[in-house]
């Protein structure tokens, strides 16, 4: 992927030069491809913005002195780090070790014929896993993730300074 965005023209009867070149490699993972840019822009964004997200826009602007704004302030910080979180999991490949959730030691893998198939291999593992725990974690892990994408989708079109 390559893209270039320019700066906004000062005249601005003129159009912001964009060229994004997408190659089919990075189609191959896309949710990867998109959070390599994603999360470094939501990073800046935090950085350079004094960002507030509401559900009820004429009841936040009522009220930008005091507690009320504060606590806006305060949960859209809370919203931004869940989508940086995030993308970063993303970003980096991040996945839950199975060697984590091992019980005992690890033993041999090895393939085996399939009954009725013996043109076909089947992969066996005798070892044994704490698979309850597991797909507990795993559920918690990607649930989170999720969450700060659907922040994300959520807020799209606040992401702005």
């Amino acid at each position: 992927m390559k893209v270039y965005i320019g700066r906004y023209p000062k005249d601005h009867t003129k159009e912001r030069k964009v060229r994004v070149e997408i190659h089919d490699y990075d189609t191959w993972s896309l949710d990867h491809t998109l959070a390599q840019v994603i999360y470094p822009a939501l990073l800046k964004f935090k950085e350079n913005s004094n960002h507030i997200f509401a559900d009820n826009r004429e009841e936040m602007m009522g009220c930008q002195d005091g507690e009320k704004w504060k606590e806006y302030e305060a949960r859209s910080e809370e919203i931004l780090d869940e989508m940086i979180w995030s993308f970063k999991q993303i970003s980096e490949g991040k996945e839950l070790n199975l060697d984590d959730y091992r019980i005992g030691e690890l033993k041999e893998c090895y393939f085996t014929p399939v009954e009725g198939h013996p043109e076909l291999t089947q992969w066996n593992n005798d070892t044994q896993y704490d698979w309850e725990k597991y797909n507990k974690d795993r559920d918690e892990f990607y649930g989170k993730i999720q969450r700060g994408l659907d922040l994300f989708a959520k807020h799209y079109m606040a992401l702005w300074t």
